[in-house]
């Protein structure tokens, strides 16, 4: 699954996580790399499926 991660100070990571990784270390993770995050989006695979991102939660 791709995820796009934003920080704080406006960069922007996308990242491919497995299935299998808990949410609470996939956040630990994505922190170590760019610091604080603002907001994650999961990026749907179906090209038709509107919209291209899907903002599920701000943190």
């Amino acid at each position: 699954m791709k995820v796009m991660v934003i920080y704080k100070t406006g960069a922007s990571q996308v990242f491919i996580v497995p299935h299998d990784i808990l949410a609470v270390e996939f956040r630990r993770l994505a922190e170590s790399v760019g610091g604080e995050i603002q907001r994650i989006e999961f990026m749907q695979k179906n090209k038709f499926t509107a919209p291209k991102y899907a903002l599920i939660k701000d943190i």
